[in-house]
């Protein structure tokens, strides 16, 4: 009797460690699926930030005209404002905001290449000088910030909107 349950047991601990057995490979497979969607979806995403930009006649790399999209902009708002989401108080104001910022550049475009390449320099050093006080980098990395940028920004042809100026370039420069 004593023996005949050994052998149960036995036999009973053998088929449910060869069930975990067969279990294990099939939630590792899917924790591999799973991160292999994962992995798709970030390169999905990525493209499509590629796909918004598009090359000039050099080959390097350009926004999409930033009028274009502020006039993008004015159409969502308007539809918006169609839909009732937002009132027409609030619709007025964002496109106020909007042609002020059309206006600003449109002025932009009508300055010369050193005009648009210091006013750039200027803007940017600006922006770095307020992260180094308030104590978000370090002087010595600001100062190589600044020089990478002002050399990209002498290497620019001056049409267009430079490809290297997206909102990411503090970000990638330790700059958070």
């Amino acid at each position: 009797m004593k023996f005949r349950k050994i052998v149960i047991a036995t036999a009973l601990m053998a088929a449910l460690s060869s069930v975990s057995v067969f279990a294990a490979p099939n939630s590792v497979a899917l924790k591999e699926s799973t991160i292999a969607q994962q992995k798709n979806q970030i390169e999905q995403k990525r493209e499509g930030e590629r796909s918004k930009h598009k090359s000039n006649e050099n080959g390097s790399e350009t926004q999409i005209d930033p009028i274009q999209k502020l006039r993008d902009k004015k159409a969502k708002v308007k539809e918006l404002l169609d839909a009732g989401k937002i009132t027409k108080e609030e619709a007025d104001d964002l496109n106020a905001k909007i042609d002020a910022r059309i206006k600003e550049i449109e002025e932009f475009n009508k300055l010369t290449v050193e005009q648009k390449r210091e006013k750039l320099k200027k803007g940017f050093k600006e922006k770095i000088d307020k992260k180094v006080k308030e104590g978000k980098i370090s002087k010595k990395d600001a100062d190589e910030i600044i020089k990478r940028f002002n050399e990209k920004i002498d290497e620019w042809d001056g049409t267009g909107y430079p490809g290297f100026m997206y909102k990411s370039y503090i970000k990638k420069h330790k700059c958070k």
